[in-house]
């Protein structure tokens, strides 16, 4: 696979990563809590989230570990789309040059000790006006950083 092709799909995965603020927050119980009482593992891909909508790749950088791994999930492949902090910085400061305006936001959140689940809608411009998309994404959360991202396919 040449790299603009893995680059424009890892590219509009991580559209999706972004998010402005947790707007609907739920436990395993479903009960809504404070964002006081939110685990360490949610406040960890919340930061990650603000930094990606700063387009701050060095304060995303801060919330991943070393060995960051990040997937795509499509119908039934799983695809390894960067390995470690250097290919994932290198992959959002291309995502970043290619694109003037993203913007995300958290429509849903539930986690399960390391594992946070997000549906998030991103927003970003075009030459034919704005354009948005949902999708799923799980994080794994181990020791204050992301160690693994799944994302799967995103919807309009």
């Amino acid at each position: 696979m040449n790299y603009f092709s893995r680059f424009t799909r890892l590219s509009m995965l991580l559209a999706v990563v972004a998010v402005a603020g947790i707007t609907a927050v739920s436990g395993c119980s479903g009960e809504a809590e404070k964002i006081d009482e939110l685990p360490e593992e949610v406040l960890t891909v919340q930061a990650f989230m603000d930094a990606f909508n700063d387009r701050s790749v060095s304060g995303m950088l801060r919330q991943v570990d070393d060995n960051l791994r990040w997937y795509r999930i499509k119908n039934d492949l799983m695809v390894l789309e960067t390995y470690g902090r250097d290919d994932f910085r290198t992959s959002m400061r291309t995502y970043f040059d290619s694109l003037d305006e993203v913007r995300s936001e958290i429509e849903s959140v539930t986690w399960n000790g390391p594992f946070v689940s997000v549906r998030e809608r991103v927003t970003w411009g075009t030459r034919s006006g704005p354009r948005s998309q949902a999708a799923l994404a799980v994080y794994e959360v181990n020791n204050g950083k992301i160690v693994r991202a799944w994302y799967y396919n995103a919807s309009d």
